[in-house]
């Protein structure tokens, strides 16, 4: 950027500022399968943006951190975070646990209430994961920009009923919809098989 110095008639121009290039966060996700589509060997993986200049991220793999292909480019930002507070045991069963909630920061995404029948109606209405237990909830109170409490939830979906206890605080929120999550297939032959991931932003070195 050149400074440039002269004798001018007017006001001078608004300066303008260059950003830096943003961050991407990523989550993998080895998770039970959130469509029928995906029943083959893979796994889900999830993107963020550290601010909103973000637009995509190139997703590369690797067997052996050194070198990388890229596997895909995902568009649009996963709505996650992590979990302020920490979500209580549930040992009620396939029923609304009411007693339970948790507080959530996902940062610049935002979530919405439904109800009870929406939930029913949809498994993927409002899923979530907590941990690594997959839930949905009914409503998502605004605490503060970007922090919201849960209420209203349906525990253990999706093969998780295990995963109903032993939550902490601070473990990671993903909102389970289309936005920013992907399915990465694999083959049999990459079972057993260390595989390193980076999610690069747009305009951002591989090496960074």
């Amino acid at each position: 950027v050149f400074t440039q110095s002269g004798t001018t008639a007017g006001g001078t121009a608004t300066q303008v500022a260059v950003l830096s290039i943003p961050t991407t966060s990523l989550e993998l996700l080895d998770i039970p399968l959130l469509r029928d589509a995906d029943n083959t060997p893979g796994h889900y993986v999830a993107v963020k943006g550290s601010n909103t200049s973000w637009t995509n991220a190139a997703l590369y793999d690797s067997p052996d951190d050194l070198t990388y292909t890229q596997n895909t480019v995902i568009s649009g930002a996963a709505v996650m975070g992590a979990c302020n507070t920490t979500l209580g045991a549930w040992a009620g069963g396939n029923f609304a646990d009411e007693t339970n909630t948790v507080t959530v920061s996902v940062g610049g995404g935002q979530l919405s209430s439904t109800t009870h029948e929406g939930m029913l109606s949809s498994t993927t209405t409002n899923a979530a994961l907590v941990g690594s237990e997959v839930i949905q909830f009914r409503e998502a109170a605004l605490v503060s920009a970007g922090t919201y409490t849960l209420r209203g939830l349906l525990r253990g979906r999706r093969g998780t009923e295990h995963l109903t206890s032993g939550h902490v605080a601070g473990e990671r929120f993903v909102l389970l919809s289309t936005s920013g999550l992907r399915f990465i297939p694999h083959t049999i032959a990459d079972f057993g098989r260390a595989i390193y991931y980076k999610a690069v932003s747009a305009g951002q070195r591989l090496s960074t």
